[in-house]
């Protein structure tokens, strides 16, 4: 996450793009995710920040400088570029032609919510934990940090 960051970042500063789009690889947690499916969550939650109690993980999200408020708020969820979303939604209409793999037809999901965080996750556990506590449909270690955590209109949800 803290390299996706990093570079996203520097791109950003560089060129000064009116969106950013960023592709990974992620593991399913949500039954309906096959393997081959892409997979655009219209939110990510970074799954390694919070506080750790008798109970386990709460998740609180992190502080995040926010321009257009000119101040720092909590996020548990970033937001992505609506737009793209939208350009996302418009394909998953069963037209695009993929190729069979494993005996199905992948399909484009759209919405959502991905987790990603530092870990990589191998344990049923904690697959339904980050289901049942974030909602998520996908994990990965990179989309939290990295480009699909700008939003391409600039702007922060707590």
């Amino acid at each position: 996450m803290i390299n996706a960051a990093m570079t996203t970042q520097f791109l950003i500063d560089r060129y000064d793009p009116v969106r950013v789009l960023f592709s990974g690889i992620a593991g399913g947690i949500d039954s309906s995710v096959a393997i081959g499916d892409i997979v655009v969550c219209s939110r990510w939650v970074p799954h390694e920040y919070g506080y750790w109690g008798k109970e386990g993980l709460k998740l609180e999200g992190t502080e995040v400088w926010v321009p257009v408020q000119d101040s720092v708020v909590p996020m548990l969820a970033f937001p992505k570029d609506s737009v793209l979303c939208g350009l996302a939604a418009d394909l998953a209409d069963d037209s695009l032609a993929f190729e069979v793999i494993g005996g199905r037809r992948p399909r484009l999901m759209v919405g959502g919510v991905g987790a990603s965080g530092n870990s990589f996750i191998d344990s049923e556990e904690k697959r339904l934990w980050l289901s049942r506590e974030a909602g998520a449909w996908v994990v990965d270690m990179e989309s939290g940090g990295g480009g699909a955590g700008v939003s391409g209109e600039r702007r922060a949800v707590p």
